[in-house]
């Protein structure tokens, strides 16, 4: 959402761990909300730290190695499956950048 913060971005699925909540239980909550996948196998992939000129993000990182089901914009959201190889850091949040060099260099 352009009105969003880093808006008008493409960004990966997930989002807040709440309360009370393990990182891969937030992490299979946030792709059920976003995109109707049941995440079968996770592991950790990596972890960032940035800061923007108005708020300071940590980016706990993981990687779905197995899940069911076809994805869907559960939020209104396009979406869009990409070759890791077609990937560009310029139409992510800058938070993102270190993700895709990671995915790329693998």
């Amino acid at each position: 959402m352009a009105d969003a913060h880093q808006g008008n971005k493409w960004e990966f699925p997930g989002g807040k761990v709440e309360e009370s909540e393990g990182i891969a239980a937030a992490l299979r909550r946030e792709i059920q909300e976003e995109l109707g996948l049941e995440v079968l196998k996770s592991e950790p992939f990596i972890g960032i730290s940035h800061y923007y000129h108005d708020k300071w993000v940590f980016l706990d990182v993981w990687k779905v190695t197995d899940y069911r089901g076809n994805a869907e914009g559960r939020e209104g959201q396009e979406i869009e499956w990409r070759p890791i190889s077609k990937l560009k850091a310029r139409d992510f949040p800058a938070a993102n950048i270190e993700i895709i060099e990671k995915l790329q260099s693998m």
